[in-house]
């Protein structure tokens, strides 16, 4: 942050030195444009240097916004993809009501066959996450029935085997413990169940929902496992990352508009002091050229300079280098586009302006 709150006053002090060199270069060359816009520079350069510090600050916290977001997308798209292979072959049910009447057999029984309910424990200090069931469950389910402590999860089952790398891919790693599982669910805390088939068929989310409903407690929340509390909302990181692209990406359309305005003022100022210039000449194209040099040109430099420094100061970040580049890539199309229609706009408005000048006898 540090960086980017010192860049504008830099950015701005290159474009005001610049001012100098581009009226050198202008008259070497024969450029009537560089040299007007780099004697502007020179002698006013603070309305531009108001514009290159309003796109640097719009630029870089838009996009490391956006490359922030993306942390948090990723995971999702991750899910996403679990998400289509798990579908509802493991769901879980949990609820914020008692449940010290819950009934697991009866609420397996009323699943149909073949259908197993695991208890859930999370413990708060080691972060730890266990599945509780008895030995015939985990025998079914292609686990060696853990004896004595809990032992990371192995299991041929395929749903429960991708729940569980799902997990792992997230830094939690799923143990396997032997126990009552209605015993587990009655004492816990905040209560919780995996259902799944022992031959990994799709459940249904409303079958499960009544019977939990009717045997667990009053209340439950059923979900797909990928969607269950912070590996969930896979759509809902999807919708904020395009709304805070699109919030991002008009911010920096605002920005530049409000403070282009400024120098697009001083800008029609100037193109009265070109009339004799272009009407004498009968050269009309060198408001554009002035405008290139001393609108376009600058707003480029903020530009590039922004995207540069943004993408060094978000390195550290686990973020992907190519939703870096997206980001970074949208924020700054945003604010070339907007400074060139600036830039042409000034173009037009100065030559209008120039056009009404005629020779007096001064």
């Amino acid at each position: 942050m540090i960086t980017i709150a010192l860049l504008p006053g830099v950015a701005g002090a290159v474009v005001s030195a610049s001012g100098p060199a581009l009226a050198r270069l202008g008259a070497a060359r024969g450029r009537v444009g560089m040299l007007v816009a780099g004697r502007r520079l020179a002698v006013g350069a603070r309305p531009v240097a108001r514009l290159v510090a309003a796109v640097v600050v719009a630029v870089g916290l838009a996009a490391q916004g956006q490359i922030a977001i993306s942390l948090f997308t990723d995971m999702s798209d991750r899910v996403e993809a679990v998400e289509e292979h798990l579908g509802t072959s493991v769901v879980q049910v949990s609820t914020t009501l008692s449940t010290t009447t819950a009934d697991v057999a009866s609420f397996e029984s009323d699943l149909g066959p073949g259908v197993h309910a695991l208890a859930v424990t999370r413990d708060p200090r080691s972060g730890r996450t266990d599945l509780v069931a008895d030995c015939p469950v985990w025998r079914d389910l292609g686990v060696k029935c853990p004896a004595g402590n809990p032992v990371e999860l192995r299991t041929r089952h395929a749903g429960l085997a991708q729940a569980a790398e799902l997990e792992r891919s997230v830094g939690v790693r799923l143990h396997a413990r032997t126990g009552d599982v209605t015993k587990t669910v009655r004492t816990s805390e905040e209560a919780a169940l995996v259902v799944l088939a022992q031959d990994g068929r799709q459940l249904s989310l409303s079958r499960v929902h009544r019977a939990a409903n009717a045997h667990v407690a009053m209340a439950t929340d059923v979900q797909v496992f990928a969607m269950v509390g912070t590996f969930g909302g896979s759509g809902e990181g999807i919708a904020a990352g395009r709304w805070l692209e699109l919030l991002s990406v008009a911010g920096v359309l605002v920005i530049v508009v409000v403070a282009g305005i400024g120098a697009v003022a001083q800008f029609v100022r100037t193109g009265r002091e070109l009339g004799p210039v272009s009407v004498l000449s009968g050269n009309g194209r060198v408001y554009y050229a002035v405008s290139v040099w001393s609108l376009l040109v600058p707003t480029a430099f903020a530009v590039c300079a922004a995207v540069a420094v943004t993408w060094y100061v978000t390195t550290p970040l686990m973020a992907d280098s190519a939703d870096r580049l997206s980001a970074l890539s949208a924020v700054g199309a945003a604010g070339l586009a907007c400074a060139a229609v600036m830039a042409w706009w000034g173009a037009r408005t100065a030559s209008a302006a120039g056009l009404v000048w005629r020779p007096r006898n001064d």
